[in-house]
């Protein structure tokens, strides 16, 4: 295969002295008059492939520990036994995504925990003036109330779809997408609630470390196949089909994923539009 583009945004594929990991799994299209669900492979490009290099880290908002930078691919050689899962790689894809699901979720419950944790201290001894800690007031301790209850619910979830993959060999399309659009969500809205409970105090980063789990705990709804792409897509796929039971997560019951689950509503149908010329 000679392999010719662009990778964004792959996770730390450049190795540690940017000259790539010692072996790369690349999604790529290996024909061209076919969509996502037939058209893509996956192939091994080793380090050291003639064609392959990697662009500067991006200089990202948050989460800058994980090292992101695009694969640039030039006439690139690699061996055709190197490809594998030709035309199914949309459920490699899905299947990645799958299992990497309540790890996403939980490390969002981590952060908004972390920030939860600050501000609950913080709020035992800081009176802002007056007689009392701020804990003492109910607006302060309602919000905390739902704080928590919102990252216990999080982490229940995770732990759930983390058990119902261990029991199916993560076949488990729809509960791990849950757990990680879930979890990312309400914990980005958590992060933001403990700012508010501190107010102006948390936009102090050299007192305080509400900004960078603000940064962090942002770019979990985003990344990881995306909540609104990619993650919603699956839990949509497994309950349009006509067997789903809606309590076989309740019941730890099996859901086969099928090609015919994957990419639903990719393909757009947009009516014609009055006075639009296309």
């Amino acid at each position: 295969y000679i392999l010719n583009g662009r990778k964004f945004w792959p996770s730390s594929a450049a190795g540690w002295d940017m000259k790539g990991a010692n072996v790369n799994t690349v999604i790529v299209r290996t024909d061209s008059t076919k969509g996502g669900r037939s058209g893509l492979s996956a192939i091994m490009v080793p380090r050291g492939t003639p064609g392959v290099r990697y662009e500067p880290v991006i200089d990202k908002m948050g989460q800058r520990l994980n090292q992101n930078c695009h694969i640039v691919f030039e006439n690139a050689r690699v061996p055709a036994e190197n490809a594998f899962a030709v035309g199914n790689a949309d459920m490699i894809i899905g299947k990645a995504f799958t299992w990497s699901g309540p790890v996403a979720g939980i490390a969002a419950v981590g952060t908004a925990r972390a920030a939860y944790e600050y501000v609950l201290d913080w709020c035992k001894s800081y009176t802002a003036g007056g007689t009392d800690p701020v804990i003492f007031h109910q607006n302060a301790g309602y919000m905390l109330t739902d704080i928590a209850m919102r990252i216990e619910a999080c982490r229940y979830l995770c732990w759930k779809a983390a058990h119902y993959l261990d029991l199916f060999d993560s076949e488990g399309h729809a509960i791990g997408a849950m757990a990680k659009i879930y979890a990312g969500e309400v914990c980005t809205q958590v992060v933001y609630d403990c700012m508010r409970v501190m107010g102006v105090n948390s936009y102090d980063r050299g007192a305080h470390p509400l900004d960078k789990y603000m940064r962090d705990v942002l770019c979990f709804p985003i990344y990881d196949a995306g909540n609104m792409g990619m993650q919603r897509r699956k839990i949509w796929g497994v309950m349009a089909a006509a067997d789903f039971n809606p309590k076989a997560f309740v019941d730890n019951e099996p859901i086969h994923y099928t090609k015919k689950m994957e990419g639903i509503g990719t393909v757009t149908d947009v009516p014609e539009l009055a006075g639009v010329n296309r």
